[in-house]
């Protein structure tokens, strides 16, 4: 092995213990309080909002959190600081990754991913869309955009979901 491939290795190693010591004390510098409920309690929530929409399950359980503690995880978590790039890191990426962090360090799986239509203001259709959903200990929903940090609660205004003034039409969601 060459010394730059030592070197390498050490460096591997390091990193692999900093992830760990960090992923050890930044759990336990939160005290969660998760709320254990099953996939239909998921659908029974989210089918109050979208009675027909399609919802895949990944896992039988999903841990909630309250609100105040959602506001927290997200307001340390990293995804929102990377750079965007087309197909490589966009949104559904980002979706992805914020929903596998707060399930990998914080063991809350219940931040789940969101597939549909996204419009500039109400008319303007820009594209589809993966954004993340969130529900909470208090049964309510709320929307993420992991790319910006914005977090909205499920609101309606004359049949269309608006988020941050954009109506997104939800196609499918997926926990788990």
């Amino acid at each position: 092995m060459t010394k730059e491939q030592q070197v390498n290795e050490i460096a591997k190693k390091i990193g692999m213990v900093l992830v760990d010591s960090g992923t050890r004390m930044i759990q336990s510098a939160f005290h969660l309080t998760p709320v254990k409920v099953s996939g239909s309690e998921i659908n029974d929530i989210v089918r109050h909002y979208f009675p027909s929409i399609n919802i895949t399950h990944l896992d039988g359980y999903y841990y909630l959190l309250p609100l105040a503690q959602w506001k927290e995880l997200i307001r340390v978590d990293w995804t929102d600081t990377k750079k965007w790039i087309l197909d490589a890191r966009d949104c559904d990426n980002f979706s992805n990754a914020f929903a596998s962090n707060m399930s990998i360090f914080y063991e809350c799986n219940s931040a789940g991913l969101v597939y549909g239509k996204f419009y500039k203001g109400m008319n303007n259709f820009v594209g589809y869309h993966y954004w993340n959903i969130i529900i909470t200990a208090e049964k309510e929903i709320w929307f993420f955009e992991p790319s910006s940090d914005k977090l909205t609660e499920a609101k309606y205004q004359g049949g269309v979901l608006l988020i941050g003034g954009n109506k997104y039409e939800v196609v499918s969601m997926r926990f788990g």
